[in-house]
Parts: structure tokens; sequence; C-alpha cells
């Protein structure tokens, strides 16, 4: 084997010339073999692809280590697991040895290493009664309840679900939810879906879905990410986000009532809806952003991180992007 010093780290992106304690395995994130240039044949290469792919997916999709909500951004370091979130008003909010965090209007649900969790808010319909939580995979926090995934792959409840027959899912990796529906992604890349949808044909059109690798919802439609890096989308038909059809190459999704945003293999932003809708609200931004690691959405806008580690943000935020930066590049540290 040789090693290319040219060549960044597959999975966090950082360059060779940093030192490390092996000429092969990458400083920052500490992913083996990240600058291995020649391989032993073709399966030896796709393997270590397949591998670096997982890993990234891991670090910055799956993890949902960045996440925007209507007036915060909070990250969570892949290599410490320190919670950071950042409000426009300058608040801040940290926590230790978080592996996931979910936020709402009226809650924040964060998930620990050792797998227990806890909800903080609005507690009116006893959603924030998850102390007796262990085991738990996956969390999600929504304005009237909280759900969580278990390691054997069931659904658990605390408040009022938007559909009882989601406690009798099984083999579950996540979960997402709009605002009368929900959907949970099967570890055999099939999507099960409840609630009620504004058309049956919706209904339909999820339940055909196969080889899913991550799923997203806003309150009227529905996504999933392919493993081929492929988009499917269910809605309304004249739904003009349903162009992500013809997307490639995508590794990362999200949607919010304006856009479906993508991210691509080669760190652009792709998005999908209506650019002259009142909507918009500065959104439509994002499509020109490059070099991005991770994505996210919500109400108030889209955001990511850069691979230099900066913050962008585009949409209703505007007006904290300099003070949500500022205090971004004193305290986060990708």
């Amino acid at each position: 084997m040789e090693i290319n010093e040219r060549e960044t780290c597959p999975v966090c992106n950082s360059k060779h010339e940093l030192e490390s304690a092996s000429g092969y395995d990458c400083p920052k994130c500490g992913y083996r073999n990240a600058f291995v240039r020649y391989f032993a044949g073709d399966a030896s290469y796709n393997l270590w692809q397949q591998k670096a792919n997982r890993a990234k997916e891991q670090r910055y999709t799956l993890s949902n280590c960045f996440v925007l909500s209507s007036d915060s951004v909070a990250f969570i370091s892949p290599d410490t697991h320190r919670l950071i979130e950042i409000f426009g008003d300058g608040r801040i909010f940290a926590d230790k040895n978080v592996r996931q965090y979910s936020t709402c209007e009226r809650n924040s649900a964060l998930l620990y290493v050792d797998g227990t969790v806890k909800v903080l808010g609005d507690n009116s319909y006893r959603q924030c009664d998850v102390s007796d939580m262990e085991g738990i995979k996956y969390v999600l926090a929504a304005p009237n309840c909280t759900y969580a995934v278990n390691e054997r792959g069931a659904v658990l409840v605390r408040g009022t679900p938007i559909d009882p027959v989601i406690k009798t899912w099984s083999d579950i990796r996540t979960i997402a939810y709009g605002s009368y529906h929900m959907l949970g992604l099967r570890n055999d890349g099939q999507v099960f879906i409840a609630g009620t949808m504004l058309d049956d044909f919706v209904v339909s059109e999820v339940e055909k879905w196969k080889d899913v690798r991550s799923i997203a919802a806003a309150t009227d439609c529905c996504l999933a990410l392919r493993r081929d890096g492929t988009v499917l989308f269910a809605g309304r038909k004249n739904d003009t986000r349903n162009a992500v059809d013809k997307w490639e190459e995508i590794i990362s999704i999200a949607v919010d009532s304006s856009y479906v945003v993508g991210l691509t293999k080669k760190g652009k932003v792709k998005l999908a809806g209506n650019s002259k809708s009142f909507l918009d609200m500065g959104r439509s931004e994002a499509a020109n952003w490059t070099d991005v690691l991770a994505i996210s959405c919500s109400r108030s806008g889209i955001g990511a991180i850069n691979k230099d580690g900066e913050v962008l943000l585009s949409g209703t935020m505007v007006g904290h992007i300099e003070n949500i930066k500022k205090i971004w590049n004193e305290k986060v540290t990708i």
C-alpha cells in the first residue's frame, strides 16, 4: 500500500498533511486507513469506500449532529458528544455525553450516549416523563408527544401520539413526523406510515417505498432517501417539491413547508420548491452553498456546516446570523 498525501479524509475532509500516529489514519476524526492509495483489487476498494460512506453518514447525517430550529442552531461533536445550542438572542445551552438532539416549538429531547433520555419544556401531555426510558437509539420531540426507538426497534411513546398504531411497529431504525402523520423506517429499508394524510394516494405511495436509507417529513409531505442516492417524494400532485424525483448522488435530505433540501456527494446543496413563493424568505440562497458537510432546515430557514467548520444560514434567521456566527466561532470546533 502507498499513502497519497494529496488526498483528504473521506469522512471529515481533513488534509493528510496533518501529523498522526499512523500515516494511514486520519488524525482529526480517527478514521482508520483514510489515506490509503492502492488496494488489492476492486473488491478491496469497494469495501473501503462502503465503510468510509457509512462512517461519514454516522458522523454527519445519521447522528443528527446539526439541528436548526426556529431560533437556534445546535451542534453535537461526533468526537466528544458535547452539545451546544446557540440562540439568535445570544443564549447558549450546553450538555455533555449527548448522542442525538431533537427539538420542536414546545420541547427539546436529548438522547445520551448511555441510551437514556431527557426532555425539556412543556409537560402538558406528560411528554417529559421519560425517566424510565433506557436502551434508546433514536428520539424525536413533537409538540404533544415524545417518541423514542429502543434497541429492539420498538417505538415508545410519552404524551399523545399522532396515531396509537405507532406503538405496534417493529424493527424500526428511525422515525419522522409531520403535523398529522408519522413515518417509521425499518431496518430492511421499508417505510411505515400512520396518521391522517391530505390524500389517500400519499399513503399508497409511501407503502411502496423500498431500499430507503433515511426519511424526513413536513406538514403536508413525506420524503425518503434511497440507498442508491435517489430521493422519493409523496405529497400533493402539483407540489413543486416533487422535482426531487430527478435527483441523484444525494447523501442527506431535509424538508420544510417551502423546500426539499438535498446534500450531494460533492458537498453541494440542491433545492426543490417554488423560489418565487413568499415563503422563500431568502431560503433559495442555500442553492449557492458549496463544500457542505451537514444540512438542516426548520420553519425559519435552511442551515448548513461547510468543510471549514463555518455555519451557513438562510431564511428568516438572517437577522441573527452575525450573532450566531460570532458565538459559533468561539464555541464550536468541527
